[in-house]
């Protein structure tokens, strides 16, 4: 006779459940279940968007650890693990033994300590290890099965709309003002004048500046983007763009700026720009609008 052991992951107003190394039972007899509270991780607004490739050990992320469901069964204890570039052997414990609810901090340092030096397009994943109340641990990132807490991504953004069930930091290569140049394919445009697949195409002006023109302009000027080298961060100042919207003839001239948000990013690994920008036309502004670029 083999007896079940099924893990049942703690959600009770869903009714979700995850099975794990489930057997068939010869004798019919009541599985063995473990419940396992759902941890989840909320951001600090402080936390470093992603590791700088020029000064990776400065990172730092902030996080607040706690359950879904407060009233939830707690677990004996948690282990914060972190997983480089997708491979569940590279695994490591950064801190352990962590009561709920509790704030951690995670420094490139210590990444540093734990993985050697990074380099442009290293990706870590943070997650935790729950030792539930029976003394059963359950992995974030295991070499086989099911993961802690899979598949449940949208039931924590209907409890705890800021929180996840993990974090993800990309170290972006070195800046490369020569990448920045030449034909790129819109792949995101929330101002909605271009669409995936249409070309725009950038000018390298200096090491740390290129510009490009908005296809939808009369009469359009080279928007000119800064890019700090030291964090990958591209910027936009206050800028008139054309005389005109193609549909929109009447004055002030159109306008465009960036403003500060983790959207902002050039990534020479895989020849990216992303722009958080405001447009405005006439009496009407545009805030937070993402255009992402990628070189074809």
């Amino acid at each position: 006779m083999i007896m079940k052991k099924i893990i049942l992951f703690s959600i009770l107003l869903s009714g979700l459940t995850i099975l794990n190394s489930c057997e068939k039972d010869e004798g019919g007899n009541i599985p063995d279940l473990t419940q396992v509270p759902v941890v989840v991780f909320t951001p600090d607004a402080s936390s470093d968007a992603f590791i700088s490739p020029v000064t990776p050990a400065t990172f730092k992320t902030k996080f607040v650890l706690e359950l879904l469901y407060p009233n939830d069964v707690k677990p004996q204890n948690v282990d914060v693990v972190v997983m480089k570039n997708n491979n569940t052997n590279t695994v490591k414990t950064i801190k352990t033994g962590i009561s709920l609810p509790a704030t951690i901090e995670v420094t490139g340092q210590e990444l540093i300590t734990q993985f050697g030096p990074m380099s442009g397009g290293d990706q870590f994943d943070i997650g935790v290890d729950v030792t539930a109340a029976n003394g059963q641990k359950v992995l974030a990132f295991p070499n086989t099965g099911i993961s802690y807490a899979a598949g449940i991504i949208q039931e924590i953004g209907n409890v705890k709309p800021n929180s996840t069930i993990g974090l993800q930091y990309l170290m972006p290569c070195p800046y490369d003002p020569n990448m920045y140049q030449g034909d790129f394919e819109v792949v995101k445009d929330d101002w909605h004048d271009t669409k995936p697949g249409d070309v725009i195409t950038l000018t390298k002006v200096d090491a740390t500046h290129f510009s490009f023109k908005y296809p939808t302009l009369v009469n359009a000027v080279p928007i000119i983007v800064a890019v700090n080298p030291a964090t990958n961060t591209p910027s936009i100042a206050l800028q008139t763009v054309g005389t005109a919207w193609i549909y929109d003839a009447d004055p002030p001239p159109p306008t465009a700026k960036t403003t500060p948000s983790v959207n902002n990013l050039v990534n020479p690994c895989d020849g990216t720009v992303s722009l958080n920008m405001t447009w405005t036309e006439s009496t009407f502004s545009g805030p937070n609008l993402v255009l992402s670029l990628k070189k074809k």
